[in-house]
Parts: C-alpha cells; sequence; structure tokens
C-alpha cells in the first residue's frame, strides 16, 4: 500500500506544478495581450484562444487536485446525517460512481480527439490542431479515473486520503 501513496504523491506533484506552469502561461499572455492593448494600442489576435486551451488544461488538472484535496463540490446533506456501516456503503457506492463517471467522459474524451485528428479541424487564428484543447478532457478525466479509484482504495482501508504530503495514515478517519 506504500506504492499507491508514494504513486498519489508523486502524481500531485505533477499536478501541481503542471497547473502552475499552466497558470504562470495564462498569467503571461493576458499581461502580453493587455501591456500592447494599452501602450501601443494594437490587439494579439491570437492571445484569446491561447488562454481558452490553457483555461481548459488548468481546469481539468485542478479538478483532479481536487480530487486528491477532498474539495471537489459535494452536494452532503444524505452523507452528514449517516454513520457506522451505511456510511462506509455510501462512500463506496459514490466512489464507485465517480470512478465511473470519469472513465465514461475519458473514453468520450479520446474519441472526440479521434474525430477532431481525422478530420484536421484546426483553430481559425493560432492555426493549432482542435487536438490541443481536446486532449484536455480524456487526459485529465483519466487523472480523475486514477484519484477517484486512490480514493475507493482509501476509502476501503479506511485512510484519510486529505491529508498534506503522504501523513495519511492507516486506520486514519476518512474525512472525505
Amino acid at each position: 500500500m506504500k506504492a499507491i501513496k508514494k504513486f498519489d504523491e508523486g502524481l500531485y506533484v505533477v499536478e501541481k506544478y503542471t497547473a502552475m506552469t499552466i497558470l504562470v502561461a495564462m498569467l503571461a499572455v493576458v499581461t502580453l495581450q493587455v501591456l500592447n492593448q494599452s501602450l501601443l494600442h494594437l490587439s494579439i489576435t491570437w492571445t484569446e484562444e491561447v488562454c481558452t486551451i490553457l483555461l481548459m488544461w488548468f481546469m481539468l488538472i485542478g479538478a483532479s487536485i481536487a480530487i486528491k484535496k477532498g474539495s471537489q463540490l459535494v452536494v452532503d446533506f444524505i452523507f452528514i446525517k449517516t454513520k457506522g456501516l451505511l456510511r462506509k456503503i455510501l462512500e463506496v457506492f459514490i466512489a464507485l460512481f465517480t470512478i465511473f463517471t470519469c472513465a465514461y467522459i475519458a473514453r468520450s474524451g479520446y474519441y472526440l480527439v479521434q474525430t477532431h485528428i481525422s478530420r484536421g479541424l484546426i483553430y481559425g487564428i493560432t492555426r493549432a490542431p482542435y487536438l490541443v484543447a481536446s486532449l484536455s478532457i480524456p487526459v485529465c478525466f483519466t487523472l480523475c479515473t486514477i484519484r477517484n479509484i486512490i480514493v475507493f482504495i482509501y476509502t476501503i482501508y479506511g485512510w484519510s486520503h486529505t491529508e498534506p504530503s503522504g501523513k495519511a495514515e492507516e486506520g486514519g478517519e476518512n474525512k472525505a
């Protein structure tokens, strides 16, 4: 089980630094556009497309990070009222449901990517293939599926998946 925890933390580091890099790139592109517009009164046409693509990647990688941290949006009015075995069953059901939902979206995303490749779709201004943006869906939902599988394993063993930097201990209460 240490291998799962190590993989979980390694994946988190990769996601975190990827998200930070994307955020810095978005900031640079937007700053370039604002300064160019303000100082030179010229508009750079490709910045909107680039920011949209970066935003898609940032949001979807952020969804995986939210699963790791246990900070995704939830409706928990029923979950709060349950205790003991019923709560454990509910946790397992929710984990399995999210695993299959994310896997289905990832699979559908791969079909979308195949469609974009086969049709040769490109963005109008940057001439970048749609693949650059659409690839974010299968990649990031695959990450979310992996994250949810890890949460499922943690739930089964009663570990917390929301503890920072590998401090989740065996037998701990799951805070999901």
